[in-house]
């Protein structure tokens, strides 16, 4: 999957506005800007162009020749954009020595992961604005056409290279018809292809789990009778009663290899779980490997996945890999995909941070964070046959919490009554960046992973033989999130998961946990850590203990007061 930025391409002081929202690769070089632009305002193209940061002071040059005042001028050549928006959050751009062509560029504040570059126009407003050396009327198809021309004349065309006499295109089309590990080694020269090997070689799987690829009529065969019907139910396929098994089993093979039907069913996957079905569409993957444990569970609920015959794997069947690879190349489909995914990973945060959260406040930051207007009836129509699947969360009352605050039982209702209380006393929430975010949803936490990764090496010779060590660290991170003490997490892990044999043991356990609780977000924190609380309070003893000597001093900023701070000036 690769990175994609949202850039808004505005002429500055125009009214009525005229711009063009487009998505980015990151990797993409201020040369190749240059001819975006050129195409989204229909101006002609030239190579006396220059870029400048309004923030940093320094310019970018095409043809060595500045037009702006900044200090610094430096060659574009190999430059990324992404690059310049790690300290801008505008950009400039001059067209040759002309103030009227001049374009400001704005990063809106969203990442976006698509399976292979993509320039693509997200919004549009104005007509063509007359640059002063001359353009062509066009229109808003005609712009698209030629941003997607544009991606294939960068990526494809002209980014060659010769391995054995190949080019990108060539192996491009090779790869469509690889279908076995015998045939991909044969191309192992390209590294995207490498990495795969590497990663099926690592994971120290046999060469016929690899290239075995079953039917779908032989993955529902080896399903039991329950889990037909439970696909059934889900899907909403019948409403009769009783079903014979032939019946169930011809009734999941009519709608599994049906396009539209599954395409449906794709728009509601998070990116995680599309690499993971790319990656099946073309091997099969380990059970029980990480990424598999955490978003893998939707993907066989669905019936988009089964688990092969000697049930150590998850595989694609042969009928659906090739309805895949079509599906996951359609655009218009992975902006939907991309859409939810959106959505979701900002439900998931919330109850992730605060257990339960406000479905207005949910609204509120992906307006702020993503400018989207979206209604409550949207967000929750969008997102509520996934989520309640998912048991990540459900939508309640006006509120979006996490499922095991679902149920009925007084304990549920007592800790809902506390985290409503706690929140409507508090002003000072956390909420992460978009690189936390990333993580986030990709790993499932936030505190940092190689305590986690410590914690099961160091702990692994004590785990029960029947225990999964992936659902352990699971657990461990919710309950601490939820407010557990280590006295009880330490017995629920002694009762459930790890046999601990002295007390020497527990000391070093006690002391692993307490590392992992002190950067676990909090419920009753507000989703703060209890190590980001102490931070603060320290910082509110200085504050307080200059202004009692007369030093300025002032009141304590939430991270998201210095993040509108900071985006005010």
């Amino acid at each position: 999957m690769i990175t994609h930025l949202h850039v808004r391409l505005q002429i500055p002081d125009c009214t009525p506005p005229v711009y063009r929202d487009v998505i980015l690769p990151d990797s993409v070089l201020l040369d190749d800007i240059n001819q975006v632009i050129s195409v989204c305002f229909g101006w002609p193209f030239t190579t006396a162009f220059e870029f400048t940061a309004r923030q940093t002071k320094i310019s970018y040059v095409g043809d060595n020749e500045s037009f702006s005042d900044a200090p610094h001028s430096l060659p574009c050549d190999n430059f990324k954009l992404a690059a310049m928006f790690q300290k801008n959050s505008e950009i400039l751009y001059y067209r040759g020595a002309h103030p009227s062509d001049c374009i400001s560029i704005t990063l809106h504040s969203m990442k976006s992961l698509l399976p292979e570059p993509a320039f693509q126009l997200k919004d549009w407003q104005g007509d063509n604005r007359a640059c002063s050396r001359g353009c062509i009327p066009f229109l808003k198809q005609k712009v698209e056409d030629d941003l997607q021309a544009l991606r294939a004349e960068l990526y494809f065309l002209a980014d060659e290279f010769d391995y054995e006499n190949m080019t990108s295109t060539d192996l491009l089309s090779a790869l469509d018809g690889v279908e076995s590990l015998e045939e991909l080694t044969k191309l192992d020269g390209h590294p995207e292809l490498q990495e795969l090997i590497d990663y099926l070689v690592q994971s120290g799987m046999p060469e016929e789990a690899i290239t075995q690829s079953s039917t779908l009529e032989q993955c529902l065969a080896n399903m039991p009778d329950m889990a037909l019907k439970s696909l059934i139910q889900f899907h909403k396929l019948s409403d009769e009663a009783a079903l014979s098994r032939e019946q169930m089993e011809h009734l999941l093979f009519t709608a599994l290899t049906d396009e539209v039907f599954l395409a449906e069913q794709l728009k509601s996957l998070t990116i995680p779980e599309v690499e993971i079905l790319d990656f099946l569409r073309q091997a099969n993957m380990p059970l029980f490997s990480q990424d598999v444990t955490l978003h893998g569970g939707y993907l066989l609920l669905c019936g988009l996945a089964f688990v092969d015959e000697t049930g150590q794997y998850l595989t694609a069947p042969v009928e659906l890999r090739s309805l895949y690879k079509k599906l996951l190349k359609d655009e218009t489909l992975m902006m939907d995909i991309q859409y939810f995914d959106m959505l979701h990973t900002f439900c998931y945060t919330a109850v992730y941070l605060y257990g339960l959260y406000p479905i207005r406040r949910v609204i509120r930051i992906i307006s702020e964070s993503m400018h989207l207007v979206i209604s409550a009836d949207e967000l929750t129509r969008t997102l509520e046959r996934a989520a309640t699947a998912r048991y990540d969360y459900v939508f309640r009352d006006g509120y979006v919490m996490a499922s095991p605050l679902a149920g009925d039982d007084p304990s549920c209702k007592e800790i809902i009554h506390r985290l409503k209380q706690l929140q409507e006393n508090r002003t000072d929430f956390f909420w992460p960046d978009l690189d936390q975010l990333e993580a986030l949803i990709f790993q499932r936490r936030l505190a940092n992973e190689q305590l986690y990764q410590q914690f099961l090496t160091d702990f692994h010779p004590y785990l029960n033989p029947e225990a999964h060590p992936l659902l352990m660290l699971q657990n461990i991170e919710y309950w601490l999130r939820s407010g557990l003490t280590l006295t009880d997490v330490i017995t629920l892990l002694s009762t459930h998961y790890l046999n601990i044999p002295d007390y020497d043991t527990t000391l070093k356990l006690t002391a692993a946990l307490n590392e992992i609780s002190v950067q676990t977000p909090r419920w009753n924190f507000c989703g703060y850590s209890p190590e980001q609380i102490s931070r603060k309070e320290s910082k509110a003893a200085a504050k307080s203990s200059g202004k009692s000597s007369g030093k300025h001093s002032g009141k304590v900023v939430s991270f998201q007061e210095h993040r509108d701070r900071k985006n005010q000036k």
